[in-house]
Formats: C-alpha cells, sequence, structure tokens
C-alpha cells in the first residue's frame, strides 16, 4: 500500500508539471498580419533551434507565434532578436549585436518577409532598433488581446 501511494504521488506530481497546454517557457512572436509558416521549426542560420508550439488562427488580425528555444540556443535569445518568415519557415535574427538576456514569455516582433526585416533596420538605422522592435511588439500584443 505505501509503494501504491508513493507511486501515485509521483504519478500526480509528473502530470501536473507535463501539462502539453502550458508552455511556460515559451516566447510570444508578434506580426502585423497572421504568418504563414509550412514547418513548426524555428530556424538559425539553417540550423534548426526551437519549435513554434501554438499560434493564433482565429479572427484577430495581429499574428501570434509562441516560440520554444532549445536550452542549447538560450544564450542567444536576448532583446535584440526578432524573428522573419523565409520560405514558410521562422527564422530567428538580431538587431545589431548586443542584447540584454530575455526574460521568459517576453514579446519579441516578427516580420513577414526578410525584406521588411530589413526596411524596419533601416527606418531605425540612427535610433534602437532593439527597444523599437520591443515597443512595437507589445503595441501588437495588446491589439492581439
Amino acid at each position: 500500500m505505501k509503494q501504491f501511494c508513493c507511486a501515485l504521488i509521483i504519478v500526480l506530481f509528473l502530470a501536473a508539471g507535463c501539462n502539453p497546454n502550458a508552455h511556460t517557457n515559451a516566447y510570444d512572436v508578434m506580426f502585423e498580419k497572421q504568418p504563414r509558416l509550412v514547418d513548426d521549426g524555428v530556424f538559425l542560420k539553417g540550423n534548426r533551434i526551437g519549435k513554434v508550439v501554438s499560434e493564433n488562427k482565429g479572427e484577430v488580425p495581429v499574428g501570434r507565434l509562441a516560440v520554444t528555444i532549445d536550452s542549447a540556443f538560450q544564450d542567444v535569445m536576448k532583446t535584440n532578436v526578432v524573428f522573419y518568415i523565409s520560405s514558410g519557415r521562422l527564422e530567428l535574427a538580431t538587431l545589431g549585436s548586443y542584447g540584454e538576456p530575455l526574460m521568459q514569455e517576453a514579446k519579441l516582433l516578427g516580420f513577414g518577409s526578410k525584406t521588411s526585416l530589413v526596411w524596419f533596420k533601416t527606418k531605425y538605422l540612427l535610433k534602437n532598433p532593439a527597444a523599437a522592435a520591443a515597443k512595437k511588439a507589445d503595441s501588437l500584443y495588446q491589439r492581439a488581446l
């Protein structure tokens, strides 16, 4: 009986921590329009570094993806990180060379194409593009609620 109770407690403990709908280590990537993906991976220079774990496909025109990044690549997740869609895949890019470590569940900005990303970088060349991206991501997140 004692072994059964211990086993039951362990199973309940594991079940509580393994909820497939709870993505506590996810980052929200916000887009002006719904992104069209053909792959659920997150890529950096051709290497798969994470996964898209959820998308909002409702009536809201703002796109929102929840992504997780593999632990081996967590060090690239900084305040200068943005994403863009390339051939139906989500690619990670950076705005400049320096960024602070991100808090979990941070809101990040996504672009529908690499051209959109390049235009954004050009537009904020003399300002702080990472701060502008964070502000825009927060604004899109508020619109998505």
